[in-house]
């Protein structure tokens, strides 16, 4: 049975796979990280950050895909899509995003290759 908290987690995290950024970001944590599979650029510390990044690759044109929310405990989801791979860009191989929830916010997300088995857990 899920909670009331996790339902609003669960409901920003699907406006922000249909492209309602506004919605995502009332649920984000002041303090959150969302970080990409590998060190970089793509990696943000704070709401305001995040909501940057995100908005600025909206305006790029990724364009949202169906995907699948895994509720896995009470402080974790899975949120991962069936977007096509573009083995020549700048993303070639899939990925998903494991999310953190602390005290009702999204604390942390972490982008993995859902082709590493072990990339999950880091």
């Amino acid at each position: 049975m899920t909670s009331a908290t996790d339902q609003i987690i669960e409901r920003g995290l699907r406006a922000w796979t249909t492209g309602d950024l506004d919605a995502l970001e009332v649920v984000l944590d002041p303090a959150v990280t969302l970080n990409w599979v590998e060190p970089g650029e793509w990696d943000c510390v704070g709401r305001d950050e995040v909501m940057r990044l995100l908005r600025h690759r909206q305006r790029e044109g990724n364009a949202a895909y169906p995907v699948t929310i895994e509720h896995v405990d009470e402080h974790t989801f899975i949120v991962s899509s069936t977007k096509p791979i573009d083995y020549d860009g700048p993303q070639p191989f899939p990925v998903a995003t494991r999310i953190t929830v602390a005290g009702g916010k999204v604390t942390a997300m972490q982008q993995y290759r859902t082709d590493d088995p072990s990339a999950a857990g880091r």
